[in-house]
Formats: structure tokens, C-alpha cells, sequence
């Protein structure tokens, strides 16, 4: 509401939810929990459209595509599972060695990144679930990853405490920043007109970043606790 008052509270899964989607257009909204199920709902109504045992371990990310026609899930079980809008299986990817941690899409539909507890980030052609491009992006797991609305430039970060950008091209990646090890950021988001780059974590403050290699342009101390997730309007 627009007071700021709780409109809905959906008792959604039977252990805590670890991830939430939303279509672009705003009408459904997924949820993966640690009872390795993957629920859709009507996110105006809150009425559950499906419930979907997605994973053979908790459900640790979710991304729609920016048609909202289709969804990647991520497990502990170290699979991304592909689905169309209805909860239909669309396919399954494999190539990680530990679980997923976070997941985008590129802004094609048919490209994937993935990150994971590892540290790896992958690329992935989603048509025939091919490797496009790996890195060791972080020495320890992948706690975030964001990419522009340019679809070349993708942020990660890390448990190492690490901030990276990165330069998509095809299959080849180059690094435009990586800054100094510091607390660890837990979410980011880019700006809707991909200037700007807002960053939480453990350190309680939002953390603004901008340019082509983003530096940053202000900290705001915004909660009491670790910031776990955010995401930036227009």
C-alpha cells in the first residue's frame, strides 16, 4: 500500500524461503525454500498456483527471463532447473560442483549466468545447456550477481568480500574492477537505466556506484543488520 502497510503475508513454505522471483510484468511470483520445493502464486491475489518439489535440496535462486516466460531455479543439489510460466520442467542444467547460490539472465532469453559456492560464474546457452564462458570469479562463494541493462556488464560478489565487474563479449570475459577485499556484500541491483550500481551486506549501508568502471559515489547506513536483498526502481 502506498502507507506502507502490510498488504499480504503468504505462509508460503514448511522451512525459511531462501529465494523470491517476480515476473517483469508483475503478476507471478515464485518462491524456493529450504523444503526443496519451488511454489508459484498469483502475486496479486496471493492464491497458489502450483507447488513444485524442484530440487533435491533447498531452492537457493530463482530468475525469470525478461519476457517472463520462463524460470531457472538453483539447488543445493547443484542443478539449474528450467521452467515455463505454468510449472511445467523446460529442462535441466548441469555443470556445477556445488550448489548455486545466485542466477540472471541475459537479456536475449537464451543465456543463463550462474553462480555458485564455489566461487565459479558460468555462461550458459540455455538451448542445448552449453558452457559459453567459466571464471573463478571469487575465492570463496558467490553471493550476488547483477547484470546491466546493456547486457554486457555483470557484477558479482563474493564471501571473500570482494566487489568484481566484468565485461561480457560472447564467450570472452574481461575484468573492469575488482576492489579491495572489505564486508561482504550480499545483494546488488543495477538502476533500471544501468547507471548506477547499488550494493548490501553485512556492513548495514547502502553503497552507490556509478560510471563505465563504476567507482563509489555514496554510503548511506540504512539498517540496524546485514542487508540481505534489495532491488532499485526506475
Amino acid at each position: 500500500a502506498d502507507d506502507l502497510s502490510l498488504e499480504q503475508s503468504l505462509d508460503a513454505h514448511d522451512k525459511p524461503v531462501l529465494s523470491v522471483a517476480l515476473t517483469p510484468d508483475g503478476r507471478i511470483l515464485a518462491s524456493g525454500g529450504a523444503d526443496n520445493k519451488l511454489k508459484l502464486w498469483n502475486a496479486n491475489t496471493g492464491k497458489l498456483l502450483k507447488t513444485i518439489s524442484a530440487h533435491n535440496g533447498s531452492v537457493r535462486a530463482l530468475a525469470w527471463n525478461a519476457q517472463g516466460k520462463r524460470l531457472a531455479s538453483g539447488g543445493a543439489d547443484r542443478l539449474i532447473q528450467l521452467w515455463n510460466s505454468d510449472g511445467t520442467p523446460a529442462g535441466t542444467i548441469v555443470g556445477h560442483d556445488e550448489p548455486i547460490t545466485s542466477l540472471v539472465w541475459g537479456k536475449d532469453g537464451q543465456t543463463l549466468i550462474s553462480g555458485a559456492a564455489d566461487g565459479n560464474v558460468l555462461v550458459w546457452n540455455v538451448a542445448d545447456g552449453s558452457v559459453r564462458a567459466r571464471i573463478r570469479a571469487h575465492s570463496r562463494a558467490v553471493t550476488a550477481i547483477a547484470l546491466n541493462i546493456d547486457g554486457e556488464t555483470l557484477a558479482t560478489a563474493g564471501q571473500d568480500g570482494r566487489l568484481r565487474i566484468w565485461r561480457l563479449n560472447g564467450s570472452n570475459i574481461s575484468e573492469i574492477l575488482s576492489s579491495p577485499p572489505d564486508k561482504i556484500i550480499n545483494c546488488l541491483a543495477w538502476s533500471r537505466d544501468g547507471k548506477l550500481l547499488v550494493t548490501g551486506g553485512v556492513d548495514r549501508a547502502l553503497n552507490y556506484w556509478t560510471g563505465k568502471e563504476p567507482v563509489s559515489i555514496k554510503r548511506v547506513s540504512a539498517h540496524d543488520g546485514p542487508i540481505t536483498t534489495l532491488s532499485v526502481g526506475p
